[in-house]
């Protein structure tokens, strides 16, 4: 598959060495090959799978707690004003509550760590690195930084990307354009006839290049 410079130069289009950075950064930010789309879709669906499974246990978790205080309410009417059933049924209910509430901050901590760790994955996404081991070891240590997520939206990635940058540079791909796009033929000279220096040819010999800005 076609690299987006390789495109580019098909129509004779290219862009300046100093704005291949800003352009890529913008490429990425908005354009994702067919490949990458598909990609994402199935982690997307498989995150949602995961959701859904989470939600059925915690409605079924939800229904036995009902199906548990109906049953409490039964025993209570049945104790009447005996204190030694009461006192039971009270350690029953503080048990119970605490088993709801126990299931209920596990399954909130289930969902928001399925959030961070798809948020994760779909910056990995898009960027390049050296091996998969480096790929791996990254998401490993993403996930360990426990960034913050707000609104959906995961907070200080780049930030810590940057500094990954500095501590394993090696983790990256490194990409050589001038070997990608080829090397550019050198610019005709001309000397001229009464100094002998070279001089550009007049006239419009070079088709121009479309600048990106």
């Amino acid at each position: 598959m076609k690299n987006i410079y390789e495109i580019l130069k098909s129509f004779e289009l290219t862009v300046p060495e100093d704005k291949k950075e800003e352009f890529d950064k913008v490429l990425n930010e908005n354009y994702k090959t067919i490949s990458e789309v598909t990609k994402i879709q199935g982690k997307l669906e498989k995150a949602e799978g995961e959701r859904d499974t989470y939600k059925n246990k915690y409605d079924t978790d939800i229904k036995q707690r009902d199906a548990d205080i109906k049953d409490l309410q039964g025993k209570l009417k049945d104790a009447g004003t005996d204190t030694t059933k009461l006192a039971d049924l009270q350690k029953e209910l503080s048990a119970l509550q605490d088993t709801y509430n126990t299931e209920k901050s596990n399954y909130e901590k289930q969902l928001s760590q399925q959030a961070y760790e798809f948020a994760i994955k779909e910056k990995v996404a898009e960027l390049k690195f050296s091996s998969n081991s480096a790929k791996k070891a990254f998401i490993a240590d993403a996930l360990k930084e426990e960034m913050k997520m707000k609104d959906g939206q995961l907070q200080g990635f780049d930030d810590f990307l940057e500094s990954y940058k500095k501590t394993d540079a090696d983790a990256f791909l490194k990409e050589d354009t001038a070997n990608s796009e080829g090397d550019e033929p050198p610019k005709p000279q001309f000397s001229g006839k009464s100094s002998g220096t070279e001089t550009q040819p007049k006239g419009d010999v070079e088709k121009p290049s479309v600048t990106f800005w």
